[in-house]
């Protein structure tokens, strides 16, 4: 399972851990990328009642983003219920449009927005966690990760690809993203930070 030396990480992996278990949801931990096509390092899956990291060098941040999910999901948080206000799931259509199965329509557009929505108010609520744990984490830097992460959703509407070049995760763009979380992002962007991450992306 997981282990810290830090005191602060280990009492953390403690209550988040015996409130998991509480919930009936599985712990996995996953030695490789669990989905390389899509770069997904971590999940909360409602379904199958299963929490899954990657436990690479940022195996803390997964779980704790993760574990933000969870916490949606037992709390029926209005962002994380959206998902299943309509008569399809919004991952899955997204994932079919970028792999080109399906044409981009009303559907796709709101399924995005549900995505963003649903993101920024999950690293919102992680970002408290890591201040309230007082966890090992740069705080500004995770909230500005946590912007650029919804900027990349917007791109990837706009461009249908899931693969940016590495200019997009550069100082360039991640100089001009706020280094507090801005859940406006997730509806519409600045237009100087849109049009530079397009042209990074």
């Amino acid at each position: 399972m997981f282990c810290s030396r830090n005191p602060r990480v280990k009492k953390f992996l403690e209550v988040a851990i015996k409130d998991l278990k509480l919930h009936n949801v599985k712990i996995k931990l996953h030695r490789r990328t669990i989905d390389p096509k899509f770069q997904i390092d971590g999940y909360f899956d409602d379904c199958a009642m299963e929490l899954g990291v990657y436990k690479n060098h940022r195996w803390l941040e997964t779980f704790v983003h993760e574990y933000a999910h969870f916490l949606q999901w037992k709390q029926d948080e209005s962002t994380f219920a959206a998902y299943y206000k309509y008569d399809y799931d919004p991952v899955k259509l997204v994932e079919n449009y970028v792999q080109r199965r399906v044409a981009y329509g009303k559907k796709v557009k709101n399924a995005f927005k549900v995505i963003r929505r649903n993101e920024a108010c999950c690293d919102k609520l992680a970002a408290n966690l890591i201040k309230k744990y007082c966890l090992p984490i740069n705080l500004e830097k995770y909230r500005r990760e946590a912007n650029r992460q919804i900027v990349f959703y917007h791109c990837v509407e706009l461009k249908r690809s899931w693969e940016p070049s590495n200019k997009f995760y550069g100082d360039f763009l991640g100089q001009m993203i706020p280094s507090k979380i801005k859940k406006s992002y997730a509806d519409k962007l600045p237009q100087e930070i849109l049009q530079t991450a397009l042209k990074l992306f």
